[in-house]
């Protein structure tokens, strides 16, 4: 399993505050992949991996919830360690973060609308799904948002959107 170290500020384990595990796919068409925009920040599909839950089960349950399809192909593509330092909380303090995502792979297959399950949270953030050329990324890192975690998010984006490029090729 392929990790990949995202350390610009050259934190150790001993400043990280805080780390979080999360899972994220790419669910892809010839030339572009599903996307979620949530409260301002681009991102993939996927989310927070509960306590107790393998990476697996976690991207396998949030894209059921935010697509309304059971995804059960999905190829594990590789690991990000992504050292966040000053990374901004909801109550305006920071943190040394260091989060830890699983990215996996498969064909999109759609969404169906009527068992898709949103959060309070999604619906208040605006949670939406769009398909995104590979080729329009930038576009969506040069969108102004206000979040103040953007920053973190398309970072993220950028860098594993860069890895799976590489990897198709």
């Amino acid at each position: 399993m392929e990790t990949i170290i995202i350390n610009n500020d050259n934190l150790s384990d001993n400043e990280v505050d805080s780390k979080e595990y999360k899972a994220r796919a790419f669910l892809v068409t010839t030339n572009s992949f599903l996307v979620c925009y949530y409260a301002g920040v681009f991102l993939l599909p996927g989310g927070s991996v509960d306590l107790g839950e393998t990476s697996e089960a976690t991207i396998k349950r949030e894209l059921e919830e935010e697509t309304g399809v059971l995804y059960n192909s999905l190829e594990h593509l590789f690991t990000v360690r992504h050292y966040q330092k000053d990374y901004p909380k909801r109550n305006g303090s920071t943190i040394n973060r260091l989060l830890i995502t699983d990215y996996y792979y498969g064909p999109f297959c759609g969404i169906n609308y009527d068992n898709v399950q949103r959060t309070e949270k999604e619906i208040k953030g605006n949670f939406d799904l769009r398909m995104v050329r590979f080729d329009e990324v930038d576009l969506l890192l040069e969108t102004e948002t206000g979040n103040v975690r953007k920053p973190f998010y398309d970072r993220e984006l950028s860098e594993s959107v860069n890895i799976l490029k590489l990897k198709r090729k």
